[in-house]
């Protein structure tokens, strides 16, 4: 019994991949269509492998020599700001004019300056920043100057099957605001870390040119397959209580970042193709920098039961074909 039952599996793949070759499929459905349908179709859109954690923006810091800031106090009568572009005078006004008129340490001000960097901060910006210039003080007026980061070179390394200017153009989308904010950087690492076998994360580094910042992409990839053979005793026993289902994922066959997708089911009580076999292929590829997705499917089934009612009447065939469109929010 074993080797006939294991000499029926064969003959299952054996007969599935000649199908699926041909590329036909002819259908006798005697169950309800539509039920049976959505119990054998499995959409995975995009492959289930995903990052376990967020993506990793690291920033490279200056190390700063602590020194006795608190040695000398003297006079600031008025705060004047340069460079500020991206927060009202309101807001730097409410940091800034509590310590005007009175007598302030080295460490004191400094400290305006980062109070005014955390507001950027809020605001998302993470690359701009306060400080304090080397200057002369005249009549009592403090300058502390605002550098509102932009993006330098975008730099893409460990990359092996993703091209670099693939990633780079998912990143490029950073640029688009005034100074680089967390949420569009954060959001374009999760659009390049949903393509299969594909994880990045980036860093930032002072850049060659004064008031920019360098994005550093270190990308982890693979050739993507994922394959696999599933049983299962969930069916009907109309058509076949215990079925068997086979898969097939690729990715990057045409260009970066595409998934092919082939799926299959049969009957095993008694393997007979005319009574239980389903097919599908799907093919998605990327369209744009955003994460927008264009697809095609079309899945073929061939589906024949016993003991029906004269009264219901279901076509004989199943042959669907479609496409689709997917956007990532």
């Amino acid at each position: 019994m074993k080797r006939f039952r294991g000499l029926i599996v064969v003959l299952f793949f054996s007969t599935f991949f000649s199908i699926c070759s041909a590329f036909c499929f002819s259908v006798h459905a005697q169950e309800k269509s539509g039920e049976v349908l959505k119990q054998l179709e499995r959409k995975e859109l995009i492959p289930p492998e995903k990052p376990s954690e967020p993506p990793v923006i690291e920033i490279e810091k200056d190390k700063v020599e602590e020194k006795d800031k608190d040695a000398v106090r003297f006079k600031v009568s008025e705060f004047k700001v340069e460079g500020a572009t991206l927060l009202d005078v309101e807001t730097i006004r409410s940091i800034t004019a509590p310590y005007e008129n009175k007598e302030l340490t080295l460490s004191e001000i400094s400290n305006i300056a980062e109070a005014i960097t955390n507001e950027y901060r809020k605001k998302g910006y993470i690359i701009a920043y306060a400080f304090i210039p080397a200057q002369d003080i005249e009549k009592e007026i403090v300058r502390i100057r605002i550098i509102e980061g932009k993006i330098g070179d975008i730099a893409v390394t460990g990359n092996k099957h993703y091209s670099a200017e693939f990633i780079q153009k998912r990143l490029e989308t950073a640029r688009k605001d005034p100074s680089l904010k967390e949420d569009t950087l954060e959001r374009a690492l999760l659009i390049l870390n949903e393509y299969p076998s594909l994880n990045v994360k980036a860093s930032l580094k002072a850049g060659k040119e004064p008031g920019t910042a360098d994005i550093i992409a270190a990308a982890t990839d693979s050739r993507y397959i994922s394959a696999g053979i599933s049983y299962d005793n969930f069916g009907s026993e109309v058509i076949s209580k215990h079925r068997a289902s086979i898969w097939f994922d690729t990715g990057s066959l045409v260009a970066d970042g595409d998934l092919l997708m082939l799926r299959g089911v049969t009957g095993l009580d008694k393997i007979d193709l005319d009574k239980l076999s389903y097919g599908r292929i799907e093919y998605i590829f990327p369209v744009d920098r955003n994460g927008t997705k264009l697809g095609f499917y079309q899945h073929m089934a061939h589906l024949r039961g016993q003991h029906l009612s004269p009264a219901k009447v279901l076509p004989d065939s199943a042959d669907h074909y479609g496409k689709q469109r997917q956007q990532d929010l």
